[in-house]
């Protein structure tokens, strides 16, 4: 038996028509007017504070603006008042990038403005969550729980290690909504904090095999041991 092949040339020509008028039809992206969609413009840090409505009995004083401080989205103040700010810049993409990074904003003459701005640490991955410890800070980037430390008083990490890892770790995709956060002194003389919806297996570096599993809920640390049952589940 023969098997007769048939060849039309115009069918490709008919066939990338078809597409065309499609495509066409259906844009892949809306197209949307200035008009109806206008951009808002930027806010000068001169004009910023009218803006707002305070009540009776409050005032409001802009502490730090762009360049000094950008994206930023967690804060805490260490015990010379300095203020410690995770900066998720590039959101809600670029994680592989690296491109977050906590900045350490000082108040050199005591207004209460800050007038000193330096990168503490650089090249993060989402971080999310930040709490002061002993001259340094506890700083969550999933799956990660680092301490940074500046030991030569110029405002820069130069010394830092991975206390905890494994937030986040059985996830296929992070939720950047949900990242695990909110670290707080507790009044148990522990650090507290939240790992909102992405759990993880948490283990130590230093010892790989002996992991701890942590359901979606708080959890709490001590910094002060060596032990691993220093970090638990709570409920």
């Amino acid at each position: 038996m023969k098997i007769r092949v048939f060849r039309f040339p115009f069918a490709g020509v008919v066939l990338a028509s078809i597409a065309s008028v499609l495509n066409a039809q259906t844009p892949a992206e809306p197209e949307v007017s200035a008009e109806e969609f206008p951009r808002a413009p930027a806010t000068e840090p001169a004009d910023a504070l009218a803006t707002f409505e305070m009540a009776p009995g409050f005032d409001l004083t802009l502490a730090a603006h762009e360049p000094a401080v950008v994206d930023p989205i967690a804060m805490a103040f260490d015990e010379k008042g300095r203020a410690y700010v995770v900066e998720m810049v590039g959101y809600s993409e670029r994680r592989d990038d690296e491109v977050c990074q906590v900045r350490l904003l000082t108040d050199v003459d005591g207004d209460g403005k800050f007038d000193q701005s330096v990168v503490f640490k650089n090249k993060l991955k989402w971080p999310s969550a930040i709490l002061c410890y002993k001259g340094g800070v506890f700083v969550g980037a999933s799956p990660d729980l680092y301490y940074f430390k500046d030991t030569d008083g110029d405002g820069v990490c130069d010394e830092e290690r991975t206390v905890f890892t494994g937030f986040g770790s059985e996830m296929e995709r992070l939720n950047m909504q949900a990242l695990f956060n909110s670290l707080r002194w507790g009044p148990d003389n522990r650090i507290w904090g939240a790992t909102a919806g992405n759990g993880g297996i948490i283990t130590r570096p230093d010892k790989p095999t002996e992991a701890r599993t942590e359901d979606p809920a708080p959890y709490r640390v001590d910094p002060t041991s060596d032990d691993d049952a220093a970090i638990c589940l709570t409920i």
